[in-house]
């Protein structure tokens, strides 16, 4: 789904960026918050929505919103180059993300955020790797009782529903030899002397798929917890 971006006019990270909308906020907060998203809101109903959309059995145990002003300056700063990039549009959509055995807190509270250097080879080659659909992400999914127990005789699970810019993407089939995305005809007025699209899409088990060859298209916006 693609996201409308709206973004505080009065509370600034660092460099005059905005924050978003849904924060919580005071001017001049610099550390990394996980803000539990209250179960009542239509913030939360909006994200179960999207879970259950195609993962109808989940039970959401909560959603936290990841408010990292590092990252998110990190995420806006590039999202409007590929703005500029593409003639205004940048393309953002809101999609999930599994971070398998690693810990989410490694992601969330880095200096780098989503890491492709820690991916595994995929079908369309070493990127990082979100899909439209839940269900899909579902399959890797980080297992918080293997971590502390915290949840016995349970499934415990977490992913991500991640903002990313997309930009101009290509759609191809399955090419694991694929270390960044293909070139494309000029958008950029003479900008760029060799363009390439920003990301590359496909289908598989079941969804659509999104790869990104750099860390800093994509930000780890909520965190769900769900059995």
């Amino acid at each position: 789904m693609q996201v409308a971006v709206n973004e505080h006019s009065s509370v600034k990270a660092s460099g005059e960026i905005p924050f978003p909308q849904e924060w919580e906020v005071t001017r001049g907060q610099s550390t990394v918050t996980q803000m539990e998203v209250k179960p009542s809101s239509a913030e939360f109903s909006q994200v179960q929505s999207k879970v259950q959309a195609t993962l109808s059995n989940a039970v959401i145990v909560k959603i936290e919103r990841i408010q990292n002003p590092w990252l998110w300056t990190k995420y806006h700063q590039h999202r409007e180059l590929i703005k500029k990039k593409n003639g205004g549009v940048a393309r953002e959509e809101e999609l999930f993300h599994g971070t398998r055995q690693t810990d989410p807190s490694m992601i969330y509270q880095g200096e780098e955020g989503f890491d492709m250097r820690f991916s595994a080879e995929g079908l369309w080659g070493r990127g990082n790797y979100f899909a439209v659909n839940a269900s899909y992400s579902d399959k890797y999914s980080f297992h918080l009782k293997d971590v502390n127990g915290s949840y016995p005789g349970q499934r415990a699970h977490q992913m991500f529903l991640a903002r990313v810019t997309v930009g101009d993407t290509h759609g191809c089939p399955q090419d694991r030899s694929l270390r960044m995305p293909p070139e494309r005809p000029s958008k950029s007025g003479g900008l760029i002397g060799i363009e390439r699209y920003d990301s590359v899409t496909g289908h598989t088990n079941g969804s659509k798929v999104y790869i990104i060859y750099d860390n800093h298209k994509a930000y780890p916006f909520y965190l769900i917890t769900y059995t």
